[in-house]
């Protein structure tokens, strides 16, 4: 369609096509109260941004390190996580507010979950625990079968045939939480003396021309056009209350070809870590699934170090000359019209651990220096180069709670000479006080309300009439639209 016949007919559309009215998501965001004082600017959404109008010519927006929005056909609509009755498998329960849709069986063990991504469809079954000592030789299997099934909003938990154990999956934004459950040591005092790790096996079934990779203790899907269509993460076990780095434990994960377009995927828990007399439970055992990772992997993650490596994820402080980063989409600012920022902030989560005196950091940008595919030195040679936005950001303390970050007005002009390249970074450098371990909700993190994000007042050139303000551009601006 030609850019000329797209503006005309947008112009013909409705008011109420360019602004929301109500919001359809479950989620409750820290922003949601702009809803009731301001319009939100539909054509201006995107993946991970909003924008709301404030007065004639001044907006607010709103960028995300994750997905917030799902496209569907040429709108941008609100992700809901909600698990509810499915409307065309007669034995599942139903997510399709997403681009990917998810399908969980009422009967887990008899059918697969089954997950709907860009009309390629993949089947994950659940195949069973077992003890396994240090060479990966199978000492026993647990006879484990899965009852009733509880839905709770965005979660579904499976009761088993074993007291105190239960499996329970999560609808994320992004992807899908996995989780066995062990409230009590039940299932641990089945194990034989030599057990190394439990083990959980699971069968994935996916479109034939697909590959598999074993990469950096994940194993991920390419689709036939070699484009990243999921990440099995590296497993962690936890404890619920977390109060030290101990009380969490990275797995393993691997796999095994059953076919061409099947595997058996295992993650492996450490046993003396689950039975440690110091364990509170109850404990999780986690492997999560990224759906698309190429919109998310790296947009968060830490660094112990100048010279460290990349981890992609938390947003970890822990001790001085440590650094975190957060990037942000930006792109939609380009259809708007922007003649300048006004205020700009980073908010940030803490939620793990506590600890007094105050954890303080300085806010650097990090100009075209992306996280996400630079190395690690380019990143911390850019914060000790930068001009700094925040040297007394607090991003930690006594109380988990949102930690703003009020940039000052050198990151203004920073802010529009980004739009060009579409995203906007930002590296957290430890300066001072507590050396606990603090860390700030990320991309892949359950609460997906308290996910780290941007928020930045702008003024624009357009004013007054609706139907040429920024909208309008937006859709013309959208990927998903030709306009040639």
């Amino acid at each position: 369609m030609k850019l000329r016949q797209l503006l005309s007919i947008l112009i013909l559309l409705p008011f109420q096509f360019l602004f929301a009215q109500e919001v359809t998501s479950n989620i409750t965001y820290p922003w949601s109260d702009e809803v009731s004082t301001a319009q939100e600017v539909i054509g201006l959404r995107s993946r991970t941004a909003k924008h709301y109008l404030l007065n004639e010519d001044r907006y607010k927006a709103y960028f995300s390190v994750s997905s917030i929005h799902y496209k569907e056909g040429f709108e941008w609509k609100e992700i809901d996580n909600n698990i509810l009755s499915s409307n065309s498998l007669r034995d599942y329960y139903q997510n399709t507010t997403n681009n990917f849709k998810s399908y969980y069986p009422k009967q887990l063990g008899n059918n697969n979950i089954k997950t709907i991504l860009h009309g390629a469809e993949i089947n994950e079954g659940f195949k069973g625990v077992y003890f396994v000592d240090a060479n990966i030789s199978l000492l026993k299997k647990v006879e484990l079968a899965f009852g009733a099934e509880q839905v709770q909003s965005n979660s579904i938990v499976y009761s088993s045939n074993i007291n105190g154990v239960s499996q329970k999956y999560s609808q994320l934004s992004d992807g899908r939480k996995s989780d066995l459950i062990l409230n009590n040591p039940s299932l641990l005092k089945l194990a034989p003396t030599k057990t190394k790790y439990i083990a959980i096996k699971d069968v994935i079934e996916y479109p034939t021309g697909w590959a598999v990779k074993l990469e950096n203790n994940s194993v991920n899907l390419y689709d036939a056009q070699g484009i990243w269509r999921a990440n099995y993460q590296a497993p962690v076990a936890y404890q619920e209350t977390i109060k030290t780095e101990g009380d969490m434990n990275e797995g393993l994960i691997t796999f095994v070809p059953l076919s061409n377009n099947k595997i058996e995927l295992t993650t492996f828990f450490d046993f003396k870590w689950l039975t440690d007399k110091n364990r509170v439970y109850p404990l999780h055992l986690d492997p999560t699934v990224t759906f698309d990772p190429f919109n998310v992997a790296m947009t968060t993650g830490y660094m112990q170090g100048p010279t460290s490596g990349k981890s992609s994820g938390i947003m970890r402080l822990a001790g001085v000359g440590h650094i975190s980063w957060a990037k942000f989409d930006i792109a939609t600012l380009a259809a708007t019209g922007i003649t300048s920022v006004v205020d700009a902030s980073y908010h940030g989560y803490h939620y793990t651990t506590t600890a007094s005196p105050d954890k303080i950091a300085s806010i650097y940008g990090l100009g075209n220096v992306d996280p996400v595919t630079s190395v690690n030195t380019a990143i911390s040679a850019r914060t000790s180069t930068s001009p700094s936005y925040n040297t007394t950001y607090v991003y930690g303390g006594n109380v988990y709670q949102w930690r703003v970050g009020i940039f000052n007005n050198l990151s203004y002009p920073e802010i529009l000479s980004r739009i060009p390249q579409g995203w906007f970074a930002v590296g957290f450098v430890q300066t001072g006080g507590s050396n606990t371990f603090m860390y700030h909700r990320a991309y892949n993190d359950a609460i997906i309300a308290q996910r780290a994000f941007l928020e930045v007042e702008y003024s624009t050139s357009v004013a007054g009439n609706p139907f040429l303000a920024p909208p309008i551009a937006a859709f013309a601006y959208d990927k998903g639209i030709d306009t040639v």
